[in-house]
């Protein structure tokens, strides 16, 4: 699987795409704690990859599965203002600032967001 091919294949050009990949899967199977250490490492090691956008999104995603609500948020609200997303994103952000305004966010600190 992809855990092997990112093990064996430590160079590989195609090393961060896997990585994107093996974070989906882990995702799709419930294993949010090593789906979010997957794609942090593919930010980390390669912010200007092609596979960011896709990373960043599953990333806010994981992070709100975990009950993360303010790294999810401010991951998506990166990925807003540094890319061109599409609406189901920006649903998603609005659902996380829903439930975590009370928590985390003020409202000033929700527009900063979405400004």
């Amino acid at each position: 699987g992809f855990a092997e091919l990112v093990q064996a294949c430590p160079r590989s050009d195609l090393l961060h795409e896997s990585l994107f990949l093996l974070g989906e899967a882990q995702y799709r199977q419930g294993h949010f704690e090593p789906a979010v250490a997957s794609f942090e490492r593919v930010l980390a090691e390669a912010p200007q990859h092609a596979v960011t956008p896709k990373v960043q999104f599953r990333l806010g995603l994981a992070r709100a599965e975990l009950g993360d609500w303010k790294g999810a948020a401010e991951i998506l609200a990166v990925l807003m203002r540094e890319r061109d997303i599409h609406a189901v994103a920006a649903d998603r952000l609005d659902e996380i600032f829903q439930r975590t305004r009370p928590v985390f966010l003020s409202t000033a600190t929700r527009n900063e967001f979405v400004s």
